[in-house]
């Protein structure tokens, strides 16, 4: 592989894409699950589209919903490229959730 998909704008700008699309389920606190880490896989298509996303390993049902909400609702990517080609990849992304113990029940 040349080079791997990217997010539009990098690394960087994909965690700001979770920190501002990413919201816990509304439930009563507290509940079991309500923190971890959700393992995405999807593939990154040829055109940039993303495709397949399913969840790899889960937190929660609530979570893995809304961590596959938010990876479906992405912007296309920049699509990975090999022999000067563009080529799709399997990428996994973990997603973060962590409740601050001032929270209310949504981030």
């Amino acid at each position: 592989m040349e080079r791997m998909a990217e997010f539009p704008g990098g690394l960087d700008s994909l965690n700001s894409y979770l920190q501002r699309n990413l919201h816990y389920p509304n439930a009563p606190l507290p509940w079991p699950g309500l923190k971890g880490k959700v393992f995405v896989s999807f593939t990154v298509l040829r055109t940039g589209q993303i495709a397949h996303a399913h969840v790899e390993r889960g937190v929660n049902p609530k979570l893995d919903a809304e961590a596959l909400r938010v990876v479906r609702a992405m912007p296309a990517w920049k699509p990975g490229e090999q022999f000067g080609q563009p080529v799709a990849i399997v990428y996994t992304l973990p997603i973060t959730f962590l409740l601050d113990a001032d929270t209310t029940g949504s981030q």
